[in-house]
């Protein structure tokens, strides 16, 4: 009878071992930061959406990052925020609930030689509008950006600038409130003068400003009504004057203005024009593009990143010399039109004005080039044509302008730039900026404007967007 009695015990024992076993392995982490940034970073149609990420553990904490004063204590926004950086502007949705914030200079701005510096619409995290899954900013020359938002009903909203028709709606007005231009729409790119946008069924329109050949209508005429590109298409990025797209197949296109290569197409000696007003394949495996002012990026399936188009500052990412000594600032150093294989990883990528940034499957966010750097020229009387030795001499920081890639932030799962400032959220939920405040851009409630002494209200190092606590 013992024996019986022990053997039901040992019995009893491993069934219980067993269970808490199973209750352990019940516990799942996210392999990878999801991978959707704004501006530049393109979502699936619906049918090709990847998998919806698995819940995350919570990361172990680290130091945390410099923090400007602020008249209220920062609050983050909800978990599973996009971000998009504009000309002089910020936004972020805030998920589940799909509201779109705004701080800095956006909607109908009025410019003009009476009024050179109109006021930030807001210093802080202001509500625009509700329902809303996808957001992209452009803009250029001394302009607010054209805001372009996806609703959950597929339809597309437009607010800001539309000098050039980049709203679609068949007008050159600008708007300060939202108004709803298109249906059934599944992403949109919005550039420095002209827009783009994939449908529910997978065709490419685009609209707004040509004289580069963006729109790939064959023509150099600007389009203030939406036509018609190409079928099957994926993935898309408006950049300043060029445009790139993914099909199905996997196949990168590009077309609009070339120099410096910056479409991936290398030209023939005896091909004098960069203007190429419909698109060009580019190369093959493609899976994501970020289209910048000058230069793009791409991820290919096997998750690495490549780079072309102009490499003044590094933006390219491929190391030093970022510029030649005799070369201006603003040149076109070392421009590659081939693309050039510069990391392994990545699930998101941003390409601005003179700057790059990625994510890694790790979290890790990382950036090359002019990162915010060019804000420091205030402090130090220099020009566009100094070169960069002479700059580091001076005592600009190295790291800010940095030939090859370096990690800023760590758990970071979206990221944004345009026109030197850069927008990150994290995994937390939190929205972090760095980079131009003239406009308060940055969000963080603290100093922006021009000052006297001609300097430029910066942040140099990530700071936490102070978003209002009853939101």
């Amino acid at each position: 009878m013992r024996k019986f009695l022990s053997v039901g015990f040992i019995l009893v024992l491993c069934l219980f071992i067993a269970a808490c076993s199973a209750n352990n392995e019940n516990v799942t982490v996210e392999s990878e930061p999801p991978a959707d940034i704004s501006q530049v970073a393109p979502s699936l149609p619906p049918q090709s959406q990847p998998p919806a990420p698995q819940e995350e553990e919570e990361p172990e904490q680290e130091p945390e990052l410099e923090t400007q004063a602020a008249s209220t204590p920062p609050q983050p926004p909800p978990q599973g925020v996009r971000v998009a950086a504009g000309q002089y502007s910020s936004f972020a949705i805030q998920q589940p609930s799909g509201s779109l914030w705004g701080w800095g200079l956006f909607g109908e701005m009025e410019w003009g030689e009476n009024i050179p510096s109109p006021a930030p619409t807001s210093v802080t995290p202001k509500k625009i509008m509700d329902d809303v899954g996808w957001v992209s900013a452009g803009g250029w020359l001394g302009l607010d950006s054209p805001v372009l938002a996806i609703k959950s009903d597929m339809s597309l909203w437009a607010f800001g600038n539309n000098t050039h028709g980049q709203f679609g709606d068949g007008t050159t007005i600008s708007r300060d409130e939202p108004i709803r231009v298109m249906d059934n729409i599944a992403h949109v790119s919005v550039g420095a003068f002209h827009t783009m946008a994939i449908k529910t069924d997978g065709s490419l329109w685009t609209w707004g400003g040509n004289w580069q050949g963006q729109l790939g209508d064959g023509t150099t005429d600007d389009r203030h009504v939406p036509v018609k590109i190409m079928d099957n298409v994926i993935a898309i990025s408006a950049g300043a004057g060029h445009s790139m797209a993914v099909t199905s197949d996997l196949v990168l296109w590009g077309w609009g203005h070339n120099g410096t290569g910056r479409i991936g197409y290398a030209p023939t000696a005896d091909e004098l024009n960069p203007i190429h007003p419909s698109p060009i394949k580019i190369m093959d495996d493609v899976i994501n593009v970020s289209a910048g002012f000058d230069h793009t990026l791409v991820i290919k399936n096997d998750s690495s990143l490549w780079a072309f188009g102009n490499n003044a500052m590094g933006r390219l990412g491929v190391g030093p010399p970022i510029i030649p000594s005799e070369t201006p600032w603003n040149g076109t150093a070392s421009p590659s039109p081939n693309p050039i294989k510069i990391l392994d990883g990545v699930v998101a990528i941003a390409a601005g004005n003179c700057d790059s940034l990625a994510i890694t499957s790790d979290g890790n966010l990382w950036g090359w080039g002019d990162i915010a750097g060019w804000m420091q020229m205030g402090d130090y009387n220099v020009d566009m044509n100094t070169p960069i030795e002479r700059l580091w001499e001076l005592g600009f920081e190295r790291n800010r302008l940095a030939a090859t890639p370096y990690v800023i932030m760590k758990n970071v799962a979206s990221v944004s730039t345009w026109n030197g400032h850069v927008l990150a959220s994290r995994t937390d939920g939190s929205v972090w900026a760095f980079g131009d405040n003239r406009y308060a851009q940055i969000g963080d409630g603290g100093e922006y404007g021009f000052p006297e002494d001609g300097s430029m209200p910066s942040r140099n190092s990530p700071v936490l967007v102070n978003f209002p606590a009853n939101r």
